[in-house]
């Protein structure tokens, strides 16, 4: 690996096992796009790291990776983000990091559609986000 992304992942490693005295949990919102696929890959080869220079560590801070369905996503698409959510989840268990996929939905009332067509709203903008608490 590059030396810039050995640091990231030495510096995840250390903020991972230095944890707080909550021993709070990791979030990581997932796209499925470039962005959180890099977090979410330093993430794992920071709890790689940890798991080969302590085989037998016990994982005391879960990382959620949240993936948010908005009910207006491309077919195709929903179905790739499905399938690597799968994917996620099933290698995380596999190599038994504490990675857990949790996927949200909007309320029917909070859909896009909902609030455009049923309440209307004017369509999301740079000045308007009724995604946002209001």
């Amino acid at each position: 690996m590059s030396i810039k992304i050995d640091n990231i992942v030495e510096e995840l490693t250390e903020q991972y096992l230095e944890g707080d005295r909550y021993n709070r949990p990791w979030i990581i919102g997932f796209s499925g796009g470039k962005d959180s696929t890099v977090l979410l890959t330093l993430v794992w080869l920071a709890l790689n790291k940890i798991r080969e220079n302590n085989p037998n560590i016990v994982f005391k801070r879960q990382v959620y990776v949240v993936c948010n369905d908005t009910m207006v996503e491309n077919p195709v698409i929903e179905e790739y983000v499905t399938i690597v959510l799968q994917t996620i989840q099933k290698a995380a268990r596999d190599q038994q990091l504490p990675i857990f996929v949790k996927t949200t939905m909007p309320q029917i009332e909070d859909t896009f559609w909902s609030c455009v067509i049923g309440k209307g709203y004017p369509v999301p903008n740079n000045a308007f986000r009724f995604v946002q608490k209001k």
